[in-house]
This record gives C-alpha cells, structure tokens and sequence, in this order.
C-alpha cells in the first residue's frame, strides 16, 4: 500500500513539472560549446567561478542526461566530458590505448548525437550534429584551461539543446 501512494505521489510530480526527466540529474558543466544554427564554432563559455575548488569550480549546475559508467565507453547525450565530446586527449594519456580510447569514446558520442539529430529532426541538435561531423580538433581553438575529464555541452543561438522537450523524451 505504501509503495503505492509513493508511486502516486511521484506521477503527482512527475505531471506537475517537479521531477527531473527520466535519466537526467544535476550534473555541473563547465564549459558552453557556442554554436550558431548553422553549427560554426562562436566560442566557449566557462561557467565556473574563480573559486579554486568545489562545486562552483566545477561550473555551473544543469538537469542533463545522466547515464552510470564503468570501464565501458558509453556516451552522454550530449553533455559529456571533453573527452568524449570532442575527442580531446588527456594531458600525459599519450599512449596508444589512451587514444583508441577516445577515438572510440568520441565516435560514441557522435553517433549518439546523430541518432537524436535523425529522431527528434531538432535544428538545434542538427547544428551540433554539423559541427561535429566537421570537427577538426588539430585546428580548434582551445581555452588552455578546457580539460578532457571537464563537462562540456552545447548552446545553439542562446539555446541548450539538453532543455528541449523532444531531446529529453528521446
């Protein structure tokens, strides 16, 4: 009975607009990949404060899609680290099962971001789709303080493809 009511309870919040979407969670994102709608590089934005350490240090907080991790390369939808998200090499992680291991991290991620480009038809998440397709990290301009474990997402014309109600359902 008790099982129940909290079931209830928690279809209440969900209809109520209470509850985060299904696998998203508070997930600090440092960075703001800034596109435009035709998915060319504006810039990145940091959204952590100068503290040192903690949590605001670690940027700003937003629902994102949430997934547990384990050895496996799975991707965020996304919002990921750098890492995944742009193919960015951990400083030191030189050896060659380091990048095979963000290649293919990379490729995940890509390809998770096309299936979504393809079912939900977002121009948001076509832009970022577009970017990534023509992405050529040798000739990016990095900030030297975008690390690959730091949580990157993007923002399309002043819009985070992670809010919109067709990428959350999807």
């Amino acid at each position: 009975m008790m099982l129940r009511r909290l079931v209830e309870y928690a279809e209440h919040l969900d209809r109520q607009g209470e509850l985060p979407p299904r696998m998203y969670g508070p997930t600090r994102i440092r960075w703001l990949i800034d596109l435009s709608r035709a998915g060319e590089l504006r810039g990145f934005v940091c959204t952590a404060s100068n503290a040192d350490e903690g949590p605001a240090w670690r940027g700003e907080e937003y629902l994102a899609p949430q997934i547990r991790r384990g050895s496996d390369v799975r991707a965020k939808l996304l919002a990921d680290r750098a890492d995944y998200a742009l193919g960015l090499l951990q400083g030191g992680a030189n050896t060659p099962r380091a990048a095979r291991r963000t290649v293919e991290a990379h490729a995940a991620f890509v390809a998770l971001v096309r299936k979504c480009a393809k079912a939900t038809g977002e121009p948001d998440v076509c832009a970022v789709w577009s970017f990534l397709k023509q992405l050529d990290l040798a000739s990016l301009s990095l900030p030297e303080e975008l690390g690959a474990q730091d949580v990157v997402t993007f923002r399309v014309a002043e819009i985070l493809p992670i809010e919109l109600p067709s990428v959350r359902s999807f």
